[in-house]
């Protein structure tokens, strides 16, 4: 299987290293990943900088690509770019330090990077451990080879029917503390963040904000991802980049002619 490899936390993140490593005997795979940690940054794309690479022969005969942009540039650069001399069957961005659970996934590099996966036709997964460590990203590593070799037709073998064409499917993968108590193929959560803005001075008497933020999950659903991982389970949760809203779409379907109409149109 040929494999790609990324993340947010940087090229050198032990998150990716053992994930390599755990793959990197018996498939083909490639790391191209940010030259440093990279967090929060979303689907930001780098437009009006130079993108460097720095090439980096890795063991097992891989090969690695350290590039000074976001993950979404890596895997752009690396499937469009040329960098991959064919595209990979997968590509996996992680392992995350630290989970990435319902909204999280809108600011996530990792799920950023993962996203981009369908939208150049390829199957993606995004990995997150709850808490970073070398156990954590070991079991999570091995789970995930074995996911691959064992239910690649099953899981990446989904396809969401859009354009006329199959649009490969991408998961978001949390993991607890080891050992799990199982699997739970979940949605994602609806819990928000209530953050602070925290004004500060720096030593030189600067202002500067920190920001701080608390999750609140009262009322969670049961089939969510953050109640999975609460109780201890690997959450899998199917995401795709299709947001539209289908339930105020229907809605605004009934209006179609009266908005027509304000809008100077004849209605047709």
């Amino acid at each position: 299987m040929k494999i790609l490899i990324t993340n947010d936390d940087g090229f050198q993140a032990e998150g990716l290293q053992i994930l390599y490593e755990t793959l990197a005997s018996g498939h083909s795979v490639a790391v191209a990943a940010p030259d440093r940690e990279r967090s929060g940054c979303g689907r930001s794309l780098t437009l009006r900088r130079p993108l460097f690479v720095a090439r980096r022969e890795l063991r097992h005969g891989g090969m690695g690509y350290i590039i000074s942009g976001m993950p979404v540039d890596c895997v752009k650069l690396a499937v469009q770019g040329g960098l991959m001399p064919e595209a990979p069957d997968i590509i996996l961005s992680g392992i995350n330090a630290g989970p990435n659970l319902g909204t999280d996934v809108f600011y996530s590099g990792t799920a950023g990077a993962a996203l981009e996966g369908p939208l150049l036709g390829i199957p993606a997964l995004a990995l997150s451990v709850l808490r970073p460590g070398k156990e954590n990203y070991t079991q999570a590593a091995v789970f995930t080879r074995r996911l691959l070799e064992e239910f690649y037709s099953v899981l990446i073998g989904r396809t969401r029917r859009g354009g006329g064409q199959g649009v490969p499917a991408a998961f978001n993968l949390n993991f607890p503390d080891a050992p799990w108590r199982g699997l739970r193929v979940t949605r994602l959560s609806a819990a928000v963040y209530s953050n602070d803005f925290e004004l500060r001075r720096s030593p030189s008497g600067e202002e500067y904000y920190w920001i701080k933020g608390e999750l609140h999950t009262e009322n969670e659903p049961a089939d969510t991802d953050w109640n999975a991982v609460r109780a201890g389970c690997i959450s899998l949760t199917p995401i795709y980049n299709d947001v539209t809203d289908e339930l105020t779409l229907a809605a605004l379907a009934g209006q179609r002619e009266a908005l027509d109409r304000a809008a100077g149109g004849g209605g047709a």
